[in-house]
């Protein structure tokens, strides 16, 4: 007797690739050819056609008394399709057949007792159970049952599904279930920490609502002469009147932009406050629930209020247009900050990109802190569906903004409102969720040379050791003290050394870290 497997291993005649296939192939081959040189092709791959059968690491190959008409009964109880022709040994019986069954495939042949594949005996068990999963168990056990399969269980439904047990006739045992629905993920909900409400404290109310609702479509509900609540922020979003603040917060003469952090006991949290070297005023209900004003070690203002345990989370970069996307703390000593902010909400913190600069994992919104600042404040980032008419919008408000500029995380400007005060926060405005912030401040005139050829806010940006080009002339600034030098150094890689196909903005955007110095390394969109 010839040995099935032998002749499997026989050279194979060619046949005709599957059209579909071929054309998907050619059509593949001919995209890699005009790739440019050193361009993987895996990242122009294209998935197979939804009618090809993923493989997988096992795939089933059941031994019949009859190989034909399992063909025929598979396709018949089952909707079984055949995958390409069967192979025909010299003694026509099936030496080798696959067929495709609920996107999966699965090989069968006829038995060889005389090599030791057997098939089982119908009526004396089974070692191996089929699993299927179906749309409808009980059509598809009927359409099964009416073929001549053998029913073991019936339809019933079970903790994991709906199912039915029965024997094909060729003695396999086959599961036919639909599985329960995996349950819906639970709704992420508020952490410890989670800024919750905002504010901006601003000299004049009316004025800068007028000028939020020009430039970022801020609508509001009615509210006092000292304040609004923006309709639908995410986070809650409001403006207040400098002169109308709390006790605790009188003499606050700043622009600032005000936080409220969630946390699920406020008694214990303005304990930690307290015992971390900020202050706290006693807890009190409020109608918005039980919360309590803080001032961090640096004088920074912000409070705590409650959250129930089930609370759901907010989304990490804002929902819609105008909703803040980014929040960077601008502290004085980065170490101290750190040290307070992590033992009251347990913060832990990662490196940023700049000097002293960090980013608290897990907060929402995404937020980061910079220390080294000569006051501690807080400075959003927006999200806007265009940043070049936001910036018109600015300007034509009355407010200043740098000319869009593209950073690693997206399109952005860095503007102050109507309300003229050099120190206020610097609402960004961006095309994409980002990823860092670094709250660029303008140098101040007295410092920048006549000769200095930057434009805008951010030309000789305020960075406090971190290192910033400024824009044509290609001077260099390392802090905004009046000790500072605007000076300029040798520069290999700027505009003369640089690739022609270099596309970032300045040459330090491509050597990140390298001062400049040596040869142009392209580091990627993540190297800045």
């Amino acid at each position: 007797m010839t040995d099935p497997f032998e002749v499997l291993r026989s050279p194979l005649f060619p046949v005709d690739p599957d059209p579909e296939f071929a054309a998907t192939l050619r059509a593949r081959l001919q995209r890699a050819l005009s790739l440019p040189t050193g361009v993987s092709m895996s990242a122009t791959s294209t998935p197979l056609s939804a009618t090809v059968s993923a493989r997988t690491a096992i795939t089933p190959y059941l031994a019949v008394a009859d190989g034909r008409r399992a063909l025929r009964w598979y396709a018949e109880a089952f909707g079984a399709r055949p995958r390409g022709e069967p192979v025909v040994m010299p003694d026509g019986r099936i030496g080798h057949a696959e067929i495709e069954l609920g996107g999966a495939r699965m090989m069968l042949s006829d038995a060889y007792p005389e090599i030791g594949v057997v098939a089982p005996q119908p009526g004396q068990g089974a070692s191996v159970t089929l699993h299927v999963e179906v749309t409808d168990v009980d059509a598809a056990t009927a359409r099964a049952v009416e073929a001549g399969a053998m029913l073991d269980r019936a339809p019933a439904d079970n903790p994991y599904g709906r199912s039915a047990v029965l024997r094909d006739p060729f003695g396999h045992r086959w599961m036919l279930m639909v599985p329960i629905p995996a349950p819906a993920p639970a709704a992420e909900v508020v952490q410890s920490g989670d800024v919750g409400y905002v504010s901006l404290w601003v000299p004049d109310v009316g004025r800068a609502a007028t000028f939020y609702a020009s430039v970022l479509g801020w609508t509001y509900p009615p509210g006092d002469e000292h304040g609004r609540m923006v309709d639908g922020a995410t986070p809650a979003h409001g403006l207040v009147e400098l002169s109308a603040l709390p006790p605790i917060f009188a003499g606050q003469t700043q622009t600032t932009l005000f936080r409220s952090h969630a946390v699920d006991d406020v008694d214990a949290a303005v304990r930690r406050v307290r015992d971390a070297g900020g202050r706290a005023e006693d807890p009190a209900e409020t109608p918005h629930g039980r919360s309590a004003g803080c001032l961090d070690p640096d004088g920074a203002p912000f409070s705590v209020h409650q959250v129930s345990a089930d609370e759901p989370r907010g989304p990490v970069n804002g929902a819609r247009p105008g909703d803040i996307s980014y929040l960077t703390l601008q502290v004085i000593d980065g170490t101290r900050a750190r040290e307070f902010y992590a033992a009251v909400f347990g913060w832990a913190f990662t490196p940023g990109h700049s000097p002293d600069g960090w980013e608290p994992r897990d907060v929402i919104p995404m937020t980061g802190m910079r220390g080294g600042h000569k006051r501690a404040t807080a400075v959003p980032m927006y999200r806007v569906d265009d940043v070049a008419t936001a910036v018109s919008r600015v300007r034509a408000g009355g407010g200043t903004a740098t000319d869009p500029q593209t950073q690693p995380y997206g399109l952005m400007s860095e503007c102050t409102d109507d309300q003229g005060n050099p120190l206020l926060p610097r609402p960004a405005l961006r095309w994409s969720p980002p990823n860092r912030f670094d709250g660029w401040q303008p140098l101040p005139s007295a410092i920048r040379p006549a000769a200095c050829a930057g434009s805008g806010l951010t030309a000789c940006g305020e960075c406090v050791g971190y290192r910033s080009t400024c824009g044509t002339c290609w001077h260099l600034v390392q802090s905004v003290d009046e000790s500072s030098r605007h000076r300029p150094l040798a520069l290999p890689a700027a505009t003369a050394a640089r690739p022609a196909g270099c596309m970032r903005p300045w040459a330090m955007s491509c050597c990140a870290r390298r001062r400049l110095r040596g040869p142009h390394v392209d580091l990627g969109p993540r190297g800045w």
